[in-house]
């Protein structure tokens, strides 16, 4: 099994586990164009330990996702719940899948993980145009997409 296809099959794992939805996550290749802002678009930095190079996860939610997840994770109807608990899950839901990823792309190697931080639309389109390779990973389901996006350096880091 390719190394993109295990971070799909995970990525479709963990948000089964964390919305009770079955949506499949495919590999779409890196683009040169970034996918659509979401209104619950989050980044993780993180530093792998050994050469001190960057690398980030970021999730772009839609309001109807967001809206799932927090209803499983507070237990509550999404009627009833305030955007702070739709922020407080779609973070999460970035560490989550985000430690995902990490698995796959540093194997056994340390890596120091930041927390997760909201984008807003401007500070989204920066990121990706300043990062370097970058891997999307989406499950469309009608017109709604759900995006994780992978950030690796370009080069190695140099001491």
């Amino acid at each position: 099994m390719s190394v993109t296809t295990d971070i799909a099959m995970h990525l479709t794992q963990a948000w089964e586990a964390l919305s009770g939805e079955i949506r499949q996550f495919g590999f779409v290749a890196a683009l040169e164009q970034s996918p659509p802002y979401a209104e619950f678009s989050y980044v993780i930095p993180m530093t792998l330990q050994r050469d001190g190079s960057m690398v980030a996860v970021a999730i772009l939610i839609e309001r109807r996702d967001a809206c799932t997840v927090a209803s499983v994770m507070f237990d509550a109807p999404p009627s009833d719940l305030p955007d702070e608990d739709l922020r407080d899950a779609c973070s999460e839901v970035c560490n989550i899948f985000a430690e995902c990823i990490t698995k796959h792309l540093t194997q056994t190697e340390d890596v120091s993980v930041g927390l997760p931080f909201m984008l807003n639309e401007s500070n989204y389109h920066h990121v990706f145009d300043a990062s370097g390779n970058r891997d999307v990973y989406q499950s469309v389901e009608g017109r709604a997409c759900l995006a994780v996006m992978v950030f690796t350096p370009s080069e190695p880091a140099t001491e």
